[in-house]
């Protein structure tokens, strides 16, 4: 009875282990802990019976793709991926004359610009790039010049 209760928890710890790698940056240790932890519960259902190891195997092809499901289907909203992944809409690409029509102009940095990111000017979100410093989300900058599809900004004090 005893095996029957280490297998079972180490099958959640298992489910633990796969669940945490798509929440925290482990480059795939906590994947092979999973793996480890599932062949571990294999062996040691074995000792028990051959009919607990067929059912610990049933439990294993319902879990593997359970999780793996669960996890694709978590790890876009995970903060890993909010980090890595690009969200909300994209500043139009505007042509350099186009953008020369900005010049000496003022706006609001939309993101942190360290040194590029996105500022809105005259009600249009365009990439702009600082001068020569970060400018923080929210700070006036006026555009003092362009260069290739990017506006080059400053703070204003």
């Amino acid at each position: 009875m005893d095996l029957v209760l280490s297998v079972f928890a180490i099958l959640v710890g298992a489910v633990i282990c796969i669940w945490l790698e798509f929440v925290v940056p482990s480059h795939g240790i906590l994947a092979l802990c999973f793996l480890l932890l599932c062949m571990a519960a294999l062996v040691l259902s074995l000792f028990v019976s051959v009919d607990f190891a067929a059912l610990t195997v049933i439990i294993l092809l319902i879990i593997i793709p359970t999780a793996g499901w669960c996890g694709f289907r978590y790890y876009p909203r995970s903060p890993i991926a909010r980090r890595i992944f690009l969200r909300g809409q994209q500043p139009p690409i505007l042509a350099t004359s186009e953008l020369k029509n900005f010049i000496n102009k003022e706006g609001v940095a939309g993101s942190v610009l360290r040194p590029s990111g996105v500022c809105t000017i005259e009600n249009q979100r365009l990439a702009c790039v600082s001068e020569n410093a970060q400018i923080e989300a929210g700070q006036k900058v006026r555009v003092i010049g362009v260069s290739g599809n990017y506006l080059i900004v400053q703070p204003i004090a």
